[in-house]
């Protein structure tokens, strides 16, 4: 016969890994100060989605892709001879630039947008 436990304590949702009373603290008094110092939600919403639509859109998946490359790349130079080992740095050197220009683009896009809701922030005050 199978027995149950009924410890509650043994649940996976009785403890978090690497959770805090101070970072929760931290974490509410952080949203608690926005809210107070953002009268206007849909400046702050605008912010919120320049800066984590052009992470998510325009930041981040040039990031994968360079880390994916350079470890393929490292892969690649481990089982070559001295003589094949310029062609696998000069046919990725294409990808790893045009990964390193895709990310100075989106971190540009990403300040122009987060200055465009800072100023409307800013517009609200005057």
């Amino acid at each position: 016969p199978t027995t149950v436990n009924d410890d509650s304590s043994s649940s996976p949702l009785s403890e978090i890994p690497n959770d805090s009373p101070w970072m929760r603290l931290t974490l509410v008094l952080i949203t608690y100060t926005i809210a107070i110092v953002v009268p206007n939600v849909q400046t702050l919403i605008s912010l919120a989605g320049a800066v984590a639509g052009s992470s998510t859109a325009l930041l981040i998946p040039p990031l994968l892709e360079y880390k994916w490359l350079l470890k393929r790349q490292e892969q690649q130079l481990e089982g070559t001879s001295t003589t094949t080992t310029t062609t696998v740095i000069s046919s990725s050197c294409w990808s790893i630039s045009k990964c390193r220009l895709s990310f100075v683009s989106g971190f540009i896009f990403c300040l122009i947008g987060a200055t465009a809701s800072l100023t409307d922030i800013i517009k609200i005050y005057q």
